[in-house]
């Protein structure tokens, strides 16, 4: 049934939180590792602090940049002074030792790199080039890269204005003003991802009808993968940005698969034009139900396996009512509103006699 199809995927979801609450504690240590080093090189400059622009950031040389094995985008952490003299980045090795890269006025070039998700993740980087050799700059946003891109283009933009005659390779790509709600791709994606997210949270609670034999979770997790490349694909022809554009396509499909159920057993009744009819079952020793009326042979025999508590209580070969639907779409969903009925005055006559077994039990006690 569809109920252990979503009991498998939380628990695959709770594993994947597992792993992805790990991680995020080795990340924040290593950040506030960075931030300590940062702390540490403003207060032995802290004159210049006073004197220059400054700004955090992340530093990848060529070699790294290029590097496909690795954790950590970014090779080290320091601190980026600017001002008219030159450009200095200081940062704190791996034996805790001071180095510094300068950059002199009139022997260094500014190029702006964007985001390289392959195999430099999601961040904005830009390049200054000495001597042939390239440098990498990414601004230090700290847990979340969601500020990562203003807080870039602010350092990009800066050493644009101290250095004037400065000489710019390339131009700075639409991605650094880049709004989601300002294009009208990712814009339409956003109000989907809203729309079927709010469709299958409504629906799952007031369709009161369940699959016969639930879809396959595969083939749903297929047909997601399928709307992830779809929406991946036209979201690249609105230049939407490469992580913006990874991510609501990501989100689409993940929405569009925990909607898909609700949607199939809603088209499946929109296109039933016989209505729900009553068949008469027997419940045999495996309480399961089988049709006593079947000459076509296309009835289904029902199993609720998350219900057999409430089956268990009623007799071999007893008789039951039930409700199916054969849309459309051609598959059988029962309507479980009298069952649910039924399952609740028999729980709630449980309860009573369970309080006065209690009851008498403590009465014999005294």
């Amino acid at each position: 049934m569809v109920i252990q199809s979503l009991v498998l995927l939380l628990i695959l979801t709770f594993l994947l939180l597992v792993l992805v609450i790990l991680g995020l504690f080795y990340f924040r240590s290593v950040v506030k590792d960075n931030s300590n080093k940062q702390d540490e090189i403003l207060k032995r400059y802290a004159e210049k602090a006073r004197q220059t622009q400054w700004f955090r950031v992340h530093y990848a040389s060529a070699n790294r940049f290029r590097m496909w094995r690795k954790i950590f985008v970014w090779e080290t952490s320091g601190i980026m002074f600017v001002d008219d003299k030159g450009i200095s980045f200081q940062f704190m090795t791996n034996t805790n030792s001071e180095s510094t890269i300068r950059f002199k006025p009139g022997r260094f070039e500014l190029s702006w790199v964007g985001v390289k998700f392959l195999p430099n993740g999601g961040m904005p980087w830009f390049c200054l080039t000495v001597n042939n050799e390239k440098h990498y700059f990414t601004a230090d946003s700290g847990m979340t890269i969601v500020n990562a891109l203003r807080l870039t283009t602010d350092i990009y933009n800066q050493i644009k204005l101290v250095f004037p005659g400065l000489e710019v390779i390339g131009n700075m790509s639409a991605e650094a003003g880049f709004a989601l709600e300002k294009n009208k791709y990712s814009l339409i994606a956003m109000v989907l991802i809203v729309l079927l997210g709010l469709y299958a949270l409504i629906d799952y609670m007031l369709n009161l009808e369940v699959f016969v034999v639930e879809p396959g979770l595969v083939g749903i997790v297929l047909l997601s993968l399928l709307v992830i490349v779809l929406s991946y694909l036209v979201l690249e022809k609105g230049k939407i940005p490469v992580t913006e554009r990874l991510g609501l396509a990501a989100i689409l499909g993940v929405v569009f698969g925990l909607a898909t159920p609700a949607a199939l057993l809603r088209l499946n009744q929109l296109s039933d034009n016989d209505g729900l009819i009553t068949y008469h079952y027997l419940l045999n020793n495996e309480l399961k139900l089988v049709p006593l009326d079947n000459q076509e042979g296309d009835l289904p025999v029902l199993d609720f396996p998350d219900n057999k508590e409430y089956w268990k209580h009623f007799d071999d070969n007893s008789q039951h009512e039930i409700s199916l639907r054969r849309g459309g779409l051609g598959f059988y969903q029962v309507n479980m509103s009298p069952i649910y009925r039924d399952m609740r005055e028999y729980y709630k006559d449980k309860r009573k006699a369970d309080r006065l077994k209690r009851s008498i039990k403590t009465e014999s006690m005294k």
